[in-house]
């Protein structure tokens, strides 16, 4: 810093080159168990003004996500607007980097306040790689590619969503809050041929044609001829199967509960469009018999780490999420029911009664797990899902310490 009395800008400011070099320098970390940091340095305008940089920065914020900080320093004259190195944090932010932008006055210390929030961000992003109990570092996934956020969400299936149907979805589960484990979803699909049993999707009620096996109330097959020949699968538990005693059993002991599903087909989008310190997030739909999407939205859940890969360690992983959930959950219907509970403080007073029905009350979703198979590449895995919550997404605190209208300006 001391030098700047002597050195002075000179001759023409490319971004591009530096902008290819970072990038080179970033994929030399490929397991994923690195914090990286982007630092943007410039005083005025690129020469290179027709190079897409946002472009090009967005294309490393979707391949890093949030394991990348961005910041961007624009140091000059009041004049300056650094319109480029300000497009170049919105777009990172747009695929889930942390990025900011600072332009600090022509001194030594407004500049180091930036580098010191530059640095308190690294050690945020570390700590969310590093595993509590260890203290050892974590890998993120570095297969996935990331969403822009804002893109308008497709109206139909496109070649940048994944397809598994009938055999390559197997159980639904869902969290008992009061036996504080999952219960499998009844599944309606007939036991020989798989096709779906019911009147229409969403619906628990079978078709005119279907058959429940008489026994143990908890197989179903799409017509008379499928029993004949499943039958004595069913009976005895070949391959897959359980047996007919077994799910008897399992219904008997409310192993397994009757919920509607839209379907047993589902597509979910290649690309994550949400990120937090542990989970990534893709969007999730319900297909019918036409490949079209069908019900309402839905999200899929999966850890953002390498270490969680393989059926077991992901099934409790998502044990621990849907456990927490429904506690949650479990929390908010005592307070909800506290809050109703108030009228009694003034019984007979119809405006006190309309007053306590405007506070607000608390409820949380209730998620799903759903076991799916990929026959060439993972086999099976499992997701949580759960619906999608409508409208703008705001954070207002974090684990890290963050509440809103408290977070320091990099400026």
């Amino acid at each position: 810093m001391r030098e700047w009395q002597k050195l002075r800008p000179s001759g023409p400011g490319n971004y591009m080159p530096a902008i290819e070099k970072a990038e080179s320098l970033l994929n030399l970390n490929t397991n994923g168990t690195c914090a990286l940091s982007l630092l943007f340095f410039s005083d005025g305008v690129p020469s290179d003004q027709r190079e897409d940089h946002r472009g090009r920065c967005g294309q490393l914020a979707s391949k890093f996500g949030r394991r990348l900080s961005v910041t961007c320093i624009g140091m000059a004259d009041g004049n300056e607007s650094f319109k480029t190195l300000r497009g170049i944090v919105e777009e990172a932010e747009s695929f889930g980097s942390v990025a900011s932008f600072g332009k600090p006055s022509l001194d030594a210390d407004s500049l180091s306040n930036i580098i010191s929030t530059l640095a308190s961000s690294l050690t945020t992003t570390k700590t969310e790689m590093t595993e509590i109990n260890s203290g050892r570092s974590k890998a993120v996934r570095m297969d996935v590619i990331r969403e822009k956020k804002g893109t308008p969400d497709d109206l139909y299936l496109t070649d940048e969503w994944l397809t598994y149907h009938d055999e390559e979805v197997g159980t639904f589960w869902i969290w008992d809050y009061e036996r504080n484990d999952f219960v499998e979803l009844f599944d309606y699909r007939c036991h020989y041929c798989e096709k779906d049993t019911r009147i229409a999707e969403g619906s628990i009620m079978l078709k005119s044609e279907a058959r429940m096996c008489p026994h143990c109330h908890g197989a179903c097959f799409c017509s008379s001829k499928c029993f004949m020949l499943g039958g004595l699968r069913h009976h005895l538990g070949e391959g897959h199967l359980r047996s007919c005693s077994e799910i008897k059993k399992m219904m008997m002991a409310g192993d397994i509960t009757m919920r509607p599903l839209p379907s047993y087909s589902l597509s979910v989008k290649k690309q994550i469009f949400g990120e937090g310190a542990e989970r990534m997030v893709r969007k999730l739909r319900f297909l019918n018999k036409n490949d079209e999407f069908v019900g309402i939205r839905y999200v899929a859940k999966d850890s953002r780490f390498v270490e969680d890969e393989g059926y077991r360690t992901r099934f409790h992983f998502h044990i621990n999420f849907a456990r927490t959930q429904a506690i949650a959950s479990g929390l908010a219907k005592i307070f909800n029911r506290s809050i109703s509970d108030l009228v009694k403080l003034n019984p007979g007073s119809v405006k006190w009664a309309n007053k306590v029905k405007t506070l607000p009350k608390i409820y949380f979703l209730e998620p799903m797990v759903v076991e799916m198979f990929e026959k060439e590449q993972r086999g099976a895995f499992c997701l949580l899902i759960e619906p999608f919550l409508e409208g703008t997404y705001e954070k207002f605190n974090n684990n890290m310490g963050y509440v809103k209208g408290q977070a320091r300006d990099a400026g």
